[in-house]
């Protein structure tokens, strides 16, 4: 997918999309993957965004950005990240840049609201908003620490960095065949965990015809190959977890680490 789209084809259309979108992740705190934020705590917490809004308010009510250069400079920052809202399809990290802009005015709003108070109110919304924030992120560390490492891991290589050491360690003049297709560019894991000489990769490397984008898909690296439909007898194969159903198991070794399982 493009990331700057605003000039490709329906102009009206596909602002609308881009400011719903990323309207939505402002709002919501998510894009929808679950490895950019925990859709159920939010970016920078759902009890944040009201003073956000507080403290935008009160900077462009009294002119203030105007007054203040550390104002000017925030809400200039704020202003061009929701211009790259608007032009781009954005998820999270794409749109990083706005947070702290978000983080000044939460923290402005907040200090808004209390002088807002009765001096005598004052003490009990601090302390109410440090409970509040304490709670919230006592209920961050428990999903992080607990389910969130469970239920994210299927979403990124684990267990792949172990798979490639002990198939390198099988047999040196076997094949080895990382033929998931779970994995984005799986010979960069490779590059990483056998560290080969960088003068010995050109001549090493191989690549697929390149498609319609200008970028080129690496084939081989070595004795490594990359998504091969046609696998050698008795070469090595790497494969997902949820792939080695589709293999015959008869007469082979199967070793598991974390989402893989090396065939031989």
């Amino acid at each position: 997918m493009e990331i700057f789209n605003l000039f490709n084809g329906d102009f009206a259309a596909t602002l609308i999309r881009n400011l719903v979108r990323f309207l939505s992740i402002i709002i919501l705190q998510t894009d929808g993957n679950e490895y950019n934020a925990i859709s159920s705590i939010g970016t920078i917490y759902f009890i944040s965004f009201p003073f956000f809004l507080v403290g935008v308010f009160s900077i462009f009510k009294n002119k203030q950005f105007l007054k203040e250069t550390h104002h000017f400079i925030f809400s200039s920052w704020l202003f061009c990240s929701i211009i790259l809202g608007i032009t781009c399809h954005v998820n999270i990290n794409r749109l990083n840049i706005i947070f702290i802009p978000m983080l000044y005015f939460t923290v402005l709003g907040i200090f808004n609201v209390g002088n807002m108070l009765k001096s005598e109110h004052r003490r009990g919304y601090s302390l109410f908003l440090a409970g509040l924030y304490t709670i919230t992120f006592g209920f961050f560390c428990g999903y992080y620490f607990i389910i969130f490492k469970e239920d994210i891991k299927n979403n990124f290589s684990y267990g792949l960095g172990d798979a490639i050491q002990y198939a390198e360690r099988i047999n040196h003049n076997d094949s080895i065949n990382i033929t998931t297709k779970t994995i984005n560019m799986p010979y960069i894991y490779v590059c990483f965990y056998n560290q080969p000489d960088p003068t010995i990769l050109k001549t090493a490397i191989k690549y697929e015809v390149a498609n319609n984008t200008g970028f080129r898909k690496v084939y081989s690296l070595g004795r490594y190959t990359f998504n091969s439909k046609k696998v050698s007898k008795g070469s090595i194969r790497i494969l997902d977890r949820s792939e080695i159903q589709s293999i015959n198991t008869n007469n082979v070794n199967l070793k598991n680490f974390g989402n893989y399982f090396v065939v031989h």
